[in-house]
């Protein structure tokens, strides 16, 4: 997939990266994508019209636990995967609590905040299965966590970009910023 170079300051292997999808793209009878959103740039930009199908799971597999905590669960903290909305959330409500797998380097993790770190799938799954609300900040381009969380029941609290504003419904299933 393509590295979103607008919205951070990316590297040069991203860059290359990039330039060789988009050379890919160019030589490609057909081209999917997970999200409206991502169609959205390929239009725009390479002047072509992308078949649209969204990323899925086995919704059989997930089944809530009633659970009060907010969980953000992402693989890395770095570019674009940033901890710092889960700092800033936590520090204005003290009384709740939050899961997060990483914190932000530099900043004080309140004492609401646990930080579990990386986790391998089947006991992160049983995380999202237990959390009161799954906290989505990061710019996807779709979004499978989103997808786990909603299908255990769990409503979403995220930003109103990328994948988001195609999976969550404001006020129905999430609530979006």
């Amino acid at each position: 997939g393509l590295y979103w170079s607008a919205d951070y300051k990316c590297s040069n292997a991203e860059l290359s990266t990039n330039q060789n999808v988009i050379n890919a793209l160019r030589h490609s009878k057909q081209i999917t994508v997970p999200s409206e959103w991502v169609a959205e740039s390929i239009r725009r930009d390479m002047r072509v019209n992308p078949h649209v199908i969204g990323h899925g799971i086995d919704a059989k597999l997930w089944h809530g636990k009633p659970g009060t905590s907010v969980l953000w669960n992402k693989n890395r903290s770095q570019d674009v995967c940033d901890p710092l909305p889960v700092i800033a959330l936590a520090t204005m409500r003290p009384s709740a609590s939050f899961v997060s797998t990483f914190a932000k380097d530099g900043f004080q993790t309140p004492a609401n905040v646990s930080v579990i770190g990386l986790k391998p799938h089947a006991e992160m799954k049983s995380i999202i299965e237990s959390c009161g609300v799954y906290l989505s900040t990061t710019k996807e381009t779709f979004g499978i966590g989103v997808l786990e969380a909603m299908a255990a029941g769990k409503p979403i609290l995220g930003f109103a970009w990328g994948g988001n504003l195609e999976t969550v419904q404001h006020g129905v299933n999430g609530y979006l910023a």
